[in-house]
């Protein structure tokens, strides 16, 4: 990353350490972005919320669902949960 700073993935999260002379300290953690062909934590997540089989792998079925939920909130509705769509789906 620039300026030297660090990012480690951490299940659905990218922790970023920034370096000072001090040495690291915590910058932010942000969620990753999800989208069909993810697996894990936040597509178990995902899966809970919308009432599906938590199987951990994101499918033709959560993409679906996931795009259904865009649309009625007026977002882009491509199948990608980024920050907007966690957002408004209050995860």
């Amino acid at each position: 990353m620039r300026n030297g700073d660090i990012s480690y993935k951490i299940n659905n999260f990218n922790v970023v350490l920034s370096n000072n002379s001090d040495g690291y300290e915590f910058k932010e953690i942000k969620r990753r972005l999800v989208k069909k062909g993810s697996y894990g934590y936040a597509v178990k997540e995902l899966q809970n919320y919308f009432k599906l089989e938590k199987t951990g792998y994101f499918d033709d079925q959560l993409e679906q669902k996931i795009k259904g939920f865009q649309s009625l909130n007026n977002l882009k509705a491509d199948g990608i949960v980024g920050s907007i769509t966690y957002k408004y789906l209050n995860l």
